[in-house]
């Protein structure tokens, strides 16, 4: 399991300094998101996406829409 601190850098976290001009209750505000996102790296490790074949097929729903598949039709043949 990794501190909360190697978690930081394993997920490249930055720090609330990265935006200058915030306010104090911005600035506490984005440092507790930032500390459970490490907190939660530190326990499960560092997420990873993975390529799948079936992916596109969360946007089926659109096939209703007109010219749908002219557009799919577009990209696979690299027109996009």
């Amino acid at each position: 399991m990794l501190s909360p601190d190697q978690a930081r850098i394993a997920a490249g976290l930055p720090t609330p300094d990265v935006w200058p001009g915030l306010s104090a209750d911005e600035r506490e505000y984005r440092a507790q998101v930032l500390d459970r996102i490490a907190q939660r790296v530190a326990a499960d490790g560092v997420r990873v996406s993975v390529p799948s074949p079936d992916r596109g097929s969360q946007f089926m729903p659109f096939a209703a829409l007109k010219g749908y598949e002219e557009v799919i039709a577009e990209v696979e043949n690299g027109k996009s």
